[in-house]
């Protein structure tokens, strides 16, 4: 059992060195364009398509100051060695008008931009060349069920009036009609290369790497932290407090709503025992979290076990939660997390659901 402790604590530490190697943040050479015509050489940091749409955080060398950069300061940035351009436009987006950084895809006799709305996902544009006109490709689509009561039929249906708009503004290459009838649903690895066919882009390998998103593979959390239990493994105490942390890797979502936590907590104060009790006494949850998305208060979901592990034996509880964050910077939030550890006991009549109350709280430092 001694073995077994030793290389779960091996393995959440080896978690954390990791994220903490990762937390330097990936910053690339790039430049930013003021609203004064200023043009400014830098580090811009790599974020998901979503954040890039309204700004970017910027630094004047590589490990200078970090500052947030958005529509009202600037009117584009750069990523200069991956030559992917932002610029400031108004576009129509679900009937009303919107500001956002589109980035350019292509540039030729019709041009694609896009930028990322994290509701619907990529949004895309083409534009003549020359022309400020941006003209975006009209899609729908929704689940009909069109069988009788007795025969239940689903079927998916497809607008096609992105189609008729790409007929019509490439009617001089009916060459490419039937490749234009392939494009079931607008999306941007397609249009991208249907486009670059109209405008006989032949090295496309630099243009299709801007259908890659522009992303972190992963974000990280640490939440360093108290946590306290009123259950034991070998005898009834009350409530034993525990000192750890919990490593965090998002999963999903701009405001990282789905994340999965896993951590390592030492017993470092022990109730009152009544039988015989051990000196090595851990409590490792593992669990995933939802998160509802909020400016600064931020409540969450959490469903996943805590294990209890000590030099004799080992239990793993099932554990829903419930709790929140509260947000002091960007980068900093506090955390208050209520579980209930259940498990099913056996007397001499039945089975039953016995629960334990855990409460955690700590301070969450984002990578």
């Amino acid at each position: 059992m001694y073995h077994s402790i030793r290389q779960v604590l091996a393995i959440v530490a080896f978690l954390l060195l990791s994220s903490t190697l990762c937390a330097e943040g990936p910053f690339v050479p790039g430049h930013i364009f003021t609203i004064q015509k200023n043009s400014i050489s830098g580090w811009i940091k790599y974020q998901d398509n979503a954040d890039l749409a309204l700004g970017c955080v910027f630094r004047k060398s590589l490990k200078g100051h970090s500052q947030k950069y958005g529509l009202k300061e600037l009117t584009g940035f750069r990523f200069d060695n991956e030559k992917r351009d932002f610029n400031k436009r108004t576009v129509e987006h679900l009937r009303y008008p919107k500001e956002v950084f589109l980035e350019t895809v292509i540039t030729g006799k019709l041009e694609l931009y896009f930028w990322k709305d994290y509701g619907i996902g990529d949004v895309m544009y083409m534009s003549k060349q020359g022309d400020s006109l941006l003209i975006p490709f009209p899609f729908s689509q929704f689940d009909g069920n069109p069988g009788e009561w007795y025969m239940r039929i689903e079927k998916v249906v497809l607008t096609t009036e992105h189609q008729d708009t790409l007929r019509k503004y490439m009617e001089d290459r009916s060459d490419l009609y039937k490749d234009i009838k392939m494009i079931k649903k607008p999306k941007l690895d397609n249009l991208t290369r249907l486009i670059m066919k109209y405008d006989n882009i032949v090295d496309t390998s630099e243009i299709l790497k801007k259908t890659t998103p522009l992303t972190r593979p992963a974000r990280f959390f640490i939440t360093p932290g108290i946590t306290n239990s009123d259950y034991d493994l070998l005898s009834q105490t009350s409530w034993d407090f525990y000192g750890g942390a919990t490593l965090s890797v998002r999963l999903s979502g701009k405001y990282d709503q789905l994340t999965l936590n896993a951590g390592c907590y030492k017993r470092l104060v022990k109730g009152i025992p009544i039988y015989r009790d051990v000196n090595s006494h851990f409590k490792i949850p593992i669990y995933l979290e939802y998160r509802f998305m909020g400016k600064w208060f931020r409540p969450f979901l959490g469903f996943g076990v805590d294990g209890f592990i000590n030099d004799y034996s080992t239990r793993f509880l099932f554990a829903p939660a419930v709790g929140f964050s509260i947000k002091i910077i960007d980068s900093i939030a506090l955390s208050l997390r209520y579980a209930s550890d259940m498990e099913l006991y056996d007397n001499v009549w039945d089975r039953l659901l016995v629960n334990y109350d855990s409460m955690t709280a700590g301070v969450q430092f984002k990578f």
